[in-house]
C-alpha cells in the first residue's frame, strides 16, 4: 500500500491516505500526491480496492475531498488521474 506525505521545511514528514484507498501491497493502491500549490492545497490520485483510480484535493487542514472526472473509467486500470493544481484551485489532469 502506498502512503501520500508532505514535508515540512523543517523536514518533518506527515504521511496520509485518501478515503476510499485501497490497501493492498503490491498491487499498487493507496494514496499519490501529485503536486501542492502555493496555498498548501494538494491534489493527487488514489487507487481503490478495484484498481481504480479515483481523484482528490487536500486542504491545508486535512480535509480531503475525492472527486472523478465526468466519464472517467470505472474498471481496472482505468478511472481519474489529476496531474496540478494551482493557486485558484484549478486541477488539471488526463
Amino acid at each position: 500500500m502506498v502512503h501520500g506525505f508532505l514535508t515540512a521545511r523543517d523536514g518533518a514528514i506527515t504521511t496520509f491516505d485518501a478515503p476510499g484507498a485501497g490497501t493492498v501491497t503490491g498491487m499498487f493502491q493507496g494514496t499519490f500526491g501529485n503536486s501542492i500549490n502555493p496555498n498548501g492545497a494538494i491534489e493527487g490520485n488514489y487507487w481503490d480496492a478495484d484498481n481504480v483510480s479515483h481523484g482528490f484535493a487536500g486542504a491545508r487542514d486535512g480535509a480531503i475531498m475525492t472527486f472523478d472526472a465526468p466519464g472517467a473509467g470505472t474498471g481496472a486500470g482505468q478511472g481519474t488521474i489529476p496531474r496540478s493544481n494551482n493557486e485558484e484551485g484549478t486541477i488539471a489532469g488526463g
